[in-house]
């Protein structure tokens, strides 16, 4: 099954139930397949053929989701980017994976044309399109009803996503029709969210993260619930809107959902619609995750996974049994002795690291055009995350940090390494270190120790 064909199996379903919902933005599934068509009819014209790569750099906004779901149906390969990017991480990630348009944020194309020649020359060429509502402008004489889509296999490449490039430049991961299609029906398989149940999806994580496209936005579109998203976080604007919009279901970081429960407001607002909520990146603590179930909902999931597998562990008891980290299995998964092998099994108690069948559909095969580093992680079929974790009981997990000593901070990852060699770079402390502390709110932060200084 390819995402093609599943959205279009979607808008058939129920062309007039709203789809997308973004201020005065209410598109039906008929209105956004439409706008899908032409914007496809647009990609077309200016040369793209199925398994080509248009890379992306947009907010969460309704012209961004009818141009993912455009290049699905046109068979070309979303490789979607942080529109906060650098503009030589840009060049790196257009270089990289050999792309054939971008589109991009309007100030982000802006500085792009402003500091990098290369873009003239590829704005020349038409190839570098501007996002948010000028994207419309690219559709102006495509006729949806002539738009002809390609029959896509369910292995042809859908997506390339990266890696956070804390450990190095961000490694892309390809996956493809199969492997989109797994990681968005696996909610309703593993964390009880039922199909067609007309659900109110709030887009907080970002079309860049797999989480934001499969957990948000192809979980809502392809099983005809509604999706809002929502370019720019804030407490007020978030709460507002799950009062105004009744929503239902809640995917966030630690830091979105601290921020919503610390918000001085929150008890004005009627949030009683909130059926679940879901939170991944770093762990939050019982603390936190007690005061989440009160003024949220009482049903917390708690996420762990990475981009190369997607989710490999989840929680989904009641609040009261939740300890920070702690997961239940999903996939098949081992904790093996760090350095060894996926034979190299640890007992109950003992840490080690934690490894994850990469026969799943939902786990990637490989890196881009980096078959160094896939050999490097994966394994006799298992992938090596580089995550230290503890079975503590049967079905129980204690993620406890990175194998590197990453220290997760919110949704962000920083490297004490990273943190040392700020120190001894810029400082002027002849002794200095970096580690861990735990912390009540977001899991753990950047502690540092400096010596005399010179």
């Amino acid at each position: 099954m390819s995402v093609q064909w599943a959205f279009q199996a979607a808008c058939d379903r129920t062309p007039k139930r709203l789809a997308v919902v973004q201020d005065a933005v209410q598109w039906s599934y008929h209105e956004l397949f439409e706008r899908a068509l032409a914007l496809a009819g647009a990609l077309q014209q200016a040369g793209l053929k199925p398994g080509d790569r248009i890379l992306v750099g947009l907010h969460n906004t309704a012209e961004h989701v009818a141009l993912f779901m455009a290049t699905q149906v046109a068979g070309l390969v979303y490789v979607p980017i942080n529109f906060r990017a650098h503009p030589s991480s840009v060049r790196y990630f257009w270089e990289y994976v050999g792309t054939s348009l971008a589109v991009m944020e309007p100030n982000l194309r802006q500085d792009l044309l402003r500091v990098d020649p290369l873009w003239a020359q590829v704005d020349t060429q038409g190839r570098l399109w501007m996002g948010d509502r000028q994207l419309w402008e690219y559709t102006h004489g495509v006729n949806p009803a002539g738009v002809v889509l390609p029959n896509l296999h369910p292995d042809d490449l859908s997506m390339i996503l990266f890696t956070s490039g804390t450990t190095g430049k961000p490694k892309g991961i390809p996956l493809t029709h199969t492997n989109v299609m797994a990681r968005t029906l696996g909610p309703s398989l593993n964390w009880d969210c039922p199909h067609d149940s007309g659900e109110q999806v709030i887009g907080l994580m970002p079309l860049y993260h797999t989480i934001g496209l499969q957990g948000c936005v192809l979980y809502a579109i392809l099983q005809n619930n509604t999706y809002y998203p929502v370019p720019q976080f804030s407490p007020a604007s978030t709460l507002s809107l799950i009062q105004s919009a009744k929503i239902t279901h809640l995917f966030g970081t630690p830091t979105h959902l601290y921020a919503l429960v610390t918000d001085p407001a929150i008890s004005s607002y009627d949030l009683f619609s909130l059926r679940q909520v879901l939170y991944g990146g770093a762990p939050m603590s019982p603390h936190v995750i007690e005061r989440c179930a009160q003024a949220l909902c009482p049903r917390i999931t708690y996420v762990y996974g990475n981009t190369e597998t997607y989710n490999a562990l989840y929680h989904r008891e009641a609040p009261r049994t939740f300890e920070q980290s702690v997961c239940g299995v999903h996939h098949r998964v081992r904790v093996v002795a760090i350095g060894g092998g996926p034979e190299d099994l640890l007992p109950i108690g003992q840490e080690g690291e934690l490894i994850v069948d990469t026969h799943s559909p939902e786990s990637f095969k490989g890196y881009w055009q980096l078959p160094e580093k896939t050999a490097e992680c994966v394994r006799s079929g298992w992938y090596f995350t580089g995550d230290s974790c503890r079975i503590e009981g049967e079905n129980v997990y204690r993620v406890t940090g990175r194998v590197d000593d990453m220290i997760l901070s919110g949704a962000e990852n920083n490297s004490t390494r990273n943190g040392r060699k700020c120190f001894v770079g810029t400082s002027r402390h002849l002794r200095c270190g970096c580690g861990r502390r735990a912390r009540r709110t977001l899991g753990s932060d950047c502690q540092s120790l400096r010596g005399k200084p010179q």
